[in-house]
């Protein structure tokens, strides 16, 4: 009886502290490997989530401004108004536009609101702490946009054919804007926050200049389109 109790406590003895400190480290390097996999692919939907909404900015912002640009100039030939003249023109600053038409059927403002068949519209568009803006509206058009470039199409054959032959910024067309046929835009969308894995150290360009390396860890793309004045 004595030798079975024997043996009996000798095989329910517990772990040695070797044998423990061995099963610590063990699971002290699982758990580690397990929270690096979590926080990779939280820190990689951060980034598709950065990605998705920069590509919804600078697709709108261009998407925008093209449609509103190719209202430049419309003349209502219902009215006996004079032709609006110029159809486009550089704004306050060297990354704004301001764009002139007259109102009339199905014609609407940036801000939606139907123009009347009598009545010319000036608007301007430009970026004022990341948002693409009207001078219309309170309210911002597009967040997300940290820079806006635009060139200008001269059309300089003689007999014109309405169609560019060089493009240049606003201090290139001096009082020519009679001869813009086309506009060259070009829209730098932003993320909100840092969520890069390392400092976004390329230069980009936007239309005809270079822009960065900038000293942040935010995703930034270029978005561009080239619009044909139809007025």
């Amino acid at each position: 009886m004595r030798c079975f109790e024997s043996q009996l406590w000798h095989s329910q003895r517990g772990f040695t502290l070797t044998e423990l400190m061995v099963a610590l480290t063990l699971g002290l390097i699982v758990s580690a490997g397990i929270i690096q996999i979590v926080l990779a692919a939280r820190a990689s939907q951060r980034i598709q989530y950065a990605l998705a909404d920069l590509q919804e900015s600078g697709r709108a912002a261009v998407w925008l401004l093209g449609e509103r640009i190719r209202l430049a100039g419309y003349d209502n030939p219902a009215t006996l108004k004079t032709p609006v003249s110029p159809a486009v023109r550089g704004g306050v600053g060297p990354d704004a536009i301001q764009i002139h038409f007259e109102g009339g059927d199905d014609v609407v403002d940036c801000r939606g609101q139907a123009v009347a068949e009598d009545t010319v519209v000036s608007e301007r568009f430009e970026v004022v702490d990341g948002q693409l803006r009207c001078s219309l509206l309170d309210q911002p058009l597009v967040d997300g946009i940290s820079n806006l470039h635009i060139l200008y199409g001269l059309d300089t054959d003689f007999p014109p054919d309405g169609l560019p032959n060089r493009f240049v910024d606003a201090a290139g067309v001096g009082t020519d804007w009679g001869q813009v046929t086309g506009v060259r835009l070009a829209v730098l969308a932003v993320s909100d926050d840092d969520v890069g894995l390392d400092t976004d150290a390329r230069a980009l360009m936007l239309g005809d200049k270079t822009i960065g390396p900038f000293a942040d860890r935010r995703l930034r793309a270029v978005f561009s389109t080239t619009v044909q004045l139809r007025n």
